[in-house]
């Protein structure tokens, strides 16, 4: 899959995530970040996802980290905005919908060829050979 299809697929599989939780009127977007790998906007109605994390992560992480995000959406709406945003509701939630409930990444969850200093530097890297195929 090239650079292209991923970030396609990861759009249409963000999208379809919120979908399947009734968040229909949610949108979608690739940032450029490369310390943040996700996060929700719910003024907006925005979940929005790195597109060198959508490119980087393994399925199962990325996964996790789409079921991560949900989570602060549907936690806002059942619990409104006064629930914290890693707290005991949001991670009541995590556990219903199959994520982890886990804050951030860890870097043992990374693929062993990971750089263990992510850096922006490092990210846009260890990015740019994943086009190339190197890694």
């Amino acid at each position: 899959m090239n650079k292209q299809e991923r970030e396609r697929f990861v759009l249409e599989l963000m999208q379809d995530t919120l979908h399947s939780y009734g968040f229909n009127d949610w949108s979608v977007k690739l940032t450029r970040a490369t310390k943040t790998i996700a996060y929700v906007n719910a003024s907006s109605k925005v979940m929005a996802m790195s597109m060198y994390w959508a490119v980087l992560l393994p399925d199962d992480l990325l996964i996790d980290t789409l079921l991560h995000e949900v989570a602060h959406v549907i936690t806002r709406d059942k619990f409104g905005a006064w629930a914290k945003a890693h707290g005991p509701e949001w991670r009541s939630v995590c556990y219903k919908i199959g994520c982890k409930g886990e804050r951030g990444l860890k870097c043992e969850d990374l693929p062993k060829t990971f750089p263990r200093r992510l850096t922006t530097d490092t990210i846009k890297h260890v990015y740019q050979q994943t086009l190339k195929g190197e890694r």
